[in-house]
């Protein structure tokens, strides 16, 4: 069963939280962080999610994390419980204390465009689109990414994805932004998987969009 998530209640005007799950490889760890700084977008902390099994990694990671904050001036947190938590529990802990209006999961070993958190939010704030999901089409990537592409949206029926795309892959988690409301509805990432947690929760996300009788938010890369 997926287990249920509280978020914080806020009066905080955050736009956005960005859960980063991290496990060691903490030069990765700091690509991603690199990527958060140069976002657009002011009104988004970060939550910083750490099972690293070696006291130095995370050190590392906190100490960067607390550092970018003061580098930027935007809200930032370091949790950390135990090691070796696994995917969905590390996940987990970022989701329940997740302030923002919207949420986002951001895997330390991910890249974003500049542009891209501060689209996302204007995208889920168009009221004409009446999203309460948008997710992105990705590249994989073996050197730094030029981001030299304008996305473009496309709106989909949560039926014609199970129909079309179910049977061969979901967009990340890292690729997924979603209104944090939709959490007590749908519960964080299933800890009695220890894999594919992130493809059965976009399953349920998916789901819970279905229900609703709403779109998505389909981007293509850029």
């Amino acid at each position: 069963m997926s287990p249920t998530v509280h978020p914080v209640e806020t009066t905080d005007p955050l736009m956005l939280s960005v859960v980063v799950p991290t496990h060691g490889r903490v030069d990765l760890f700091f690509l991603t962080l690199a990527s958060l700084e140069k976002q657009t977008l002011d009104a988004f902390e970060i939550v910083v999610t750490d099972d690293s099994k070696q006291w130095k990694d995370r050190s590392a990671i906190q100490e960067a994390t607390m550092d970018y904050s003061r580098r930027t001036g935007r809200p930032a947190r370091y949790l950390f419980s135990t090691a070796g938590l696994g995917q969905a529990k590390n996940t987990n802990q970022g989701l329940t204390a997740a302030r923002g209006r919207f949420v986002r999961i951001l895997p330390s070993d991910d890249l974003l465009a500049p542009q891209a958190l501060e689209a996302e939010v204007a995208l889920l704030n168009d009221s004409r689109l009446n999203l309460d999901v948008l997710y992105h089409l990705v590249e994989a990537f073996t050197d730094t990414p030029r981001f030299n592409q304008t996305p473009s949206l496309t709106m989909v029926q949560p039926s014609l994805f199970f129909r079309s795309c179910l049977h061969s892959g979901t967009p990340l988690p890292s690729a997924t932004v979603f209104r944090r409301e939709l959490l007590d509805e749908i519960g964080g990432m299933r800890e009695d998987f220890d894999f594919l947690c992130d493809w059965e929760f976009f399953v349920r996300l998916l789901t819970s969009q279905y229900r609703r009788h709403k779109f998505l938010g389909r981007l293509t890369p850029g």
